[in-house]
């Protein structure tokens, strides 16, 4: 939808997704085995903050600025 209304901010939101997704594809399940419960605790601060600033930031503003372009 971004890329199809054109959002100015597309490119950057996009960037965010991606180095959301190499960080948990870089997540080293060998170090779980050693440091589970600090590991997964790191893991779940993680993915928790980013999705919370994520959401009330970047896809807040996504959203008003559909509201403002009446989409």
């Amino acid at each position: 939808l971004m890329e199809k209304i054109q959002y100015p901010k597309y490119f950057s939101h996009l960037v965010e997704h991606q180095d959301f997704i190499e960080k948990i594809n870089d997540f080293d399940l060998h170090e779980l085995d050693h440091a589970q419960q600090q590991q997964l605790r790191e893991l779940v601060d993680f993915i928790m903050t980013w999705l919370v600033e994520h959401v009330l930031e970047k896809d807040k503003a996504f959203a008003t600025y559909c509201r403002e372009k009446n989409m």
